[in-house]
């Protein structure tokens, strides 16, 4: 996505971020089988898939009270390692509703959609893709959340907005709001595709936990201290830090204050 943003004359991206409700729990197992038919499963390999699919019973527990079981129809198990690769096979032919010049980018049930906005008609394209896709969604029984769905402009700070007003899209009826920061996939990043945010927020969390193992650890050994910390703390702030690894001063100072604090209070030996 970077290098669209900086190989088109600075010219905008916008993004489109879809959320499904309950998209693993609403998996029909009819549908599911039918595609793997589709992509040439062997019947015997079919047969045992349906086997994991079905006879599944389900009841809901209030205190200890518990309803009538009834059948599961739809779903897959997760917690497994057959689960997430049966959605994904259920779900991959949603690039297919993509017009030309408009990108989907999937990662499990997390889906993006976005195109250069380089002309009158990109715009159109990207919302014509949307109509498909909630198409696809309704022929397929996976329902969007238009209130959890947002869209971004990315744009660089050279990029003369007048030249490209926003654009309104929506999703089944209802219009996408705008939104300046998004979190995709655990990293936060914002409309010049900087991530100050998220380096912001994982100071201020990592800060927190150093702080909360002082308060809840009476041992003042260094050892166990650093053990600590390696283990509630140093993660938050490593997590995909190959993709946001800060290149300005004031960054890499917000980052190696959380260490010096914990230096100072004698996590580290």
């Amino acid at each position: 996505m970077t290098g669209a943003l900086h190989s088109t004359q600075k010219k905008p991206v916008d993004i489109v971020y879809l959320d499904y409700a309950k998209a693993f729990d609403s998996v029909i197992h009819n549908k599911l089988l039918y595609k793997l038919s589709c992509y040439g499963v062997c019947h015997m390999l079919l047969d045992w898939i349906r086997d994991f699919l079905s006879e599944h019973m389900q009841c809901v527990r209030i205190g200890s009270s518990l309803s009538s079981y009834c059948k599961v129809l739809s779903g897959v198990p997760q917690g497994s390692v057959l689960g997430p690769v049966l959605f994904v096979i259920f779900v991959n032919d949603i690039v297919d509703c993509a017009a030309h010049s408009v990108c989907v980018k999937m990662f499990a049930d997390d889906t993006k959609v976005y195109t250069i906005i380089s002309d009158e008609c990109s715009s159109d394209r990207l919302q014509s893709s949307l109509d498909y896709i909630c198409s696809w969604s309704d022929h397929w029984q996976l329902k969007l959340s238009p209130s959890k769905c947002t869209v971004m402009r990315m744009n660089s700070s050279r990029v003369n907005s007048a030249s490209f007003p926003d654009v309104k899209y929506n999703v089944c009826g209802s219009s996408l709001p705008s939104v300046s920061t998004v979190t995709d996939l655990g990293v936060r990043y914002d409309t010049h595709l900087s991530f100050r945010p998220h380096i912001n927020t994982i100071v201020a969390k990592a800060s927190l936990g150093a702080k909360l193992i002082l308060k809840c650890f009476t041992t003042r050994n260094p050892n166990i201290l650093c053990k600590a910390f390696c283990a509630f703390v140093r993660h938050i702030l490593e997590f995909s830090s190959e993709i946001w690894n800060p290149y300005f001063k004031v960054d890499v100072k917000k980052i190696e204050s959380v260490h010096a604090e914990a230096l100072y209070q004698g996590y580290i030996p």
